[in-house]
């Protein structure tokens, strides 16, 4: 699991030129002391930067214990790793106020003891853990969460009532009751996994960005229709969804992104939507151009991209719709 976008840096050695502007400075195998101390320094004088530690492929990482050098680093991420995972009571020396944290390894009480310390946590990820820490509760301030599998339950994230951006990733659940407690919530992701039951969807809220990617046996979107706080949509590797609903009542859509939808034949339910402006086809060459038709002369559509095969079906389908690519 990576961090975010924008790992800019990558320190080989004392003479790599880090960008002030880099988000996250990461290295993939030991660094000398010399090296730590240095980076250490940077790093407290560039507070929006994080360290970022992955991969060991060579097996050369066997603590955490270079943490030592870095008493104030905002943030910190451990993931991708190759082979066993070092010891990590090294992350005792990480400081109370870090602010964003990536535990792509099973953690065990040495992420218990750290996550219940750091309660100032904005943004935490964390993979690779049969069971959510039961520290993560008590992380009031947290507005950014990721989850990736194989943990199967996640009702302890009911009570991070903060969180604005939720990703949920390879974690099949029965249904998203556990997510009613987040009123905060304005982006929900959910990437993998079996959830197929969405119908509480519009209850969850207020909800302005919605992806939803490779949803195993996933096949019925009606209830988008009353999801009315959305602006963005992204849907991915549904193979199961054959229709849209009637978007009429989404008055704020504006941007629609479809991606190897290969069951979605028929757009004309994207004609229904008020204020779309934007629209993206992607890999979907089981469209064909007439399938356009329903969007000609809508009121609000700035710019279309559409992927819907090869250039002779893609010019006809632009010729059809008669407006810029995107």
């Amino acid at each position: 699991m990576m961090p975010s976008p924008g790992i800019t840096a990558v320190v080989p050695s004392v003479a790599a030129v880090l960008d002030p502007a880099a988000r996250w400075v990461q290295f993939t195998e030991p660094l000398p002391e010399w090296q730590h101390r240095e980076l250490g320094r940077w790093l407290a004088e560039h507070r929006g930067t994080g360290l970022r530690v992955y991969g060991n492929y060579r097996g050369g990482l066997d603590d955490l214990e270079f943490l030592r050098h870095y008493p104030r680093v905002a943030g910190f991420a451990l993931d991708t790793m190759h082979g066993e995972a070092p010891d990590l009571s090294g992350l005792r020396h990480l400081p109370d106020d870090l602010e964003q944290l990536t535990l792509g390894v099973p953690s065990g009480e040495h992420g218990e003891t750290l996550l219940a310390r750091t309660t100032g946590l904005r943004l935490l990820m964390i993979a690779a853990h049969k069971r959510l820490p039961a520290a993560m509760t008590g992380l009031r301030h947290l507005t950014t969460l990721l989850i990736e599998g194989p943990v199967k339950d996640i009702d302890g994230v009911s009570a991070l009532t903060s969180v604005e951006k939720l990703t949920l990733r390879s974690v099949t659940l029965p249904d998203l009751s556990a997510l009613l407690p987040l009123r905060s919530l304005t982006s929900l992701e959910l990437k993998l996994g079996g959830t197929r039951d969405l119908a509480l969807l519009p209850q969850l809220g207020p909800i302005t960005y919605l992806e939803i990617w490779l949803i195993r046996g996933l096949s019925d979107l009606s209830m988008l229709q009353d999801v009315i706080t959305l602006e963005r949509l992204g849907l991915e590797a549904l193979r199961n969804v054959t229709e849209l609903p009637d978007l009429s009542r989404l008055t704020r859509l504006t941007n629609v992104s479809l991606r190897n939808m290969k069951g979605l034949t028929d757009l004309s339910a994207l004609a229904t939507a008020p204020a779309l402006q934007h629209l993206w086809l992607w890999e979907s060459p089981n469209l064909q151009p007439e399938a356009v038709l329903p969007l000609v002369g809508h009121p609000s559509l700035k710019t279309a991209h559409l992927g819907i095969g090869g250039a002779k079906k893609r010019a006809a389908a632009q010729a059809l719709l008669r407006l810029p690519p995107e």
